[in-house]
């Protein structure tokens, strides 16, 4: 069986924003995402700053060339690990990691301590925010 990732990080974008990035090395762009982490609650989108990495072998990225544009940049997980970067991770709205993600953010609407009692290391219901944000900046919507 073929591999279903690689040694290389992978940027896809347009014809623009591959000039832009050759010029001005890579920046975020806010892309509006929609996460449904609930089944009874209706989804959410948000505008989040990000800059997205895949790890999927060339002979697979047609794909993600249709969808996130025509040009694409690949360095190596090497230079990646090097930048402190990685892959996005994708969430399906059902998973274990998209429902932990949906107690973090009701959990900001508790108090500091019963946000500590679910063994989160915080300081503040700020702390908080920032961090899940900060997750969410390395997430897309599996669907």
């Amino acid at each position: 069986m073929p591999a279903i990732s690689s040694d290389t990080l992978f940027h896809f974008t347009n014809k623009d924003n591959l000039l832009g990035i050759l010029e001005n090395e890579f920046y975020p762009r806010f892309s509006l995402e929609q996460y449904h982490v609930d089944e009874t609650k209706p989804p959410f989108r948000i505008g989040i700053a990000m800059i997205c990495f895949c790890d999927i072998p060339l002979s697979m990225t047609y794909a993600h060339m249709t969808t996130y544009g025509n040009y694409g940049i690949g360095m190596s997980k090497e230079w990646a690990k090097k930048n402190r970067l990685n892959p996005v991770l994708y969430l399906h709205k059902c998973s274990q990691t998209t429902k932990l993600f949906d107690k973090a953010l009701n959990s900001i609407h508790e108090d500091v301590n019963g946000v500590r009692k679910q063994g989160v290391e915080i300081h503040s219901l700020t702390e908080l925010r920032d961090m899940l944000f900060k997750l969410f900046t390395y997430t897309k919507s599996f669907d």
